[in-house]
């Protein structure tokens, strides 16, 4: 696996509501209704950081199926996008019971869940928000314990090798989007 030297730590996105959301499409834009009819009344662009409202209905665009969420962003303004261009994409997801086998920092930060490496990724980690703290642990907490992991491939800026000497580009990586303790 190629190792990413990424250029920002977290953007923390999740799937509750009010939680942040990450523009993943190159321009998206945002509707006045959950619809592709919906009048635009703002386009976003990648990485923008916008804040989940509602999670509306489902819907099919271009033969593609996810639902439509009603997003704030910029001066409190709000409308709709369709979550195939968020980080919050249906299509591709994988949801797996998975053991955290290591978090370490050597060439690159390394968030290892059975054999993904999720360390380059913008990880949710909201549903075990101390997950981070595992690397600086004397005695792990984490580690050797099982978790419901859902995880996509979404895009990050970065670097091969973790080289900060290398011109950033952009990568699609493994990243959680949803993660909680099995108890």
């Amino acid at each position: 696996m190629k190792n990413v030297f990424l250029l920002f730590v977290s953007l923390g996105f999740g799937f509750m509501l009010h939680a942040q959301m990450t523009i993943q499409g190159d321009v998206v834009n945002v509707r006045n209704a959950p619809n592709v009819s919906g009048a635009v009344v703002a386009k976003l662009k990648r990485f923008n950081e916008v804040r989940v409202l509602e999670k509306s209905s489902e819907a099919t665009v271009n033969g593609i199926t996810d639902y439509w969420y009603k997003i704030q962003f910029g001066n409190n303004q709000t409308g709709y996008v369709f979550g195939q261009f968020t980080s919050y994409k249906r299509e591709g997801q994988i949801t797996r019971t998975m053991e955290l086998i290591d978090v370490s920092l050597g060439d690159c930060y390394h968030l290892v869940f059975d054999d993904v490496d999720f360390g380059y990724g913008i990880n949710n980690l909201d549903g075990v928000p101390d997950l981070g703290m595992e690397l600086d642990r004397d005695v792990k907490i984490y580690t050797g314990k099982k978790f419901i992991v859902t995880y996509n491939d979404l895009f990050v800026m970065g670097t091969e090798n973790c080289s900060p000497e290398m011109e950033a580009v952009l990568m699609q990586i493994p990243t959680i989007v949803r993660i909680e303790m099995v108890r």
